[in-house]
């Protein structure tokens, strides 16, 4: 018996992990970067909340929810999801359950301006 939690939770998309990552330049200053760490990640990103705020002199739609996944892939703080269309996730948190039946998951926010 094999465990098709993507068929039984709809894990229908695919997502790219990002680690942030930085270092030095020419003349000390910091240089963020993000490296992927992972490539077509089979997860169900579900919205839970949009709010509407001014940012940067714009008015911006972010949303939130969780990001479900078919196995556990230890996401930190330093990760972000890439959906498919390009939309860019920051990870807020991360659990892996103990039980089996149940799917690791990440509280995450849209990142209106990713750099």
């Amino acid at each position: 018996m094999t465990r098709a939690l993507e068929i039984v939770y709809g894990l229908d998309q695919f997502v790219t992990i990002q680690r942030k990552m930085v270092s030095k330049g020419a003349s000390g200053e910091p240089i963020l970067d993000w490296a992927t760490r992972l490539q077509n990640v089979r997860a169900k990103l579900q919205v839970s909340a949009a709010s509407i705020t001014n940012e940067r002199g714009a008015r911006i739609l972010r949303t939130s929810g969780t990001c479900y996944f078919s196995e556990d892939i230890q996401l930190t703080d330093a990760d972000r999801i890439v959906t498919t269309d390009g939309t860019v996730y920051t990870v807020q948190s991360y659990s892996s359950p103990a039980d089996i039946s149940k799917l690791p998951e990440a509280t995450v926010t849209e990142d209106v301006w990713p750099l």
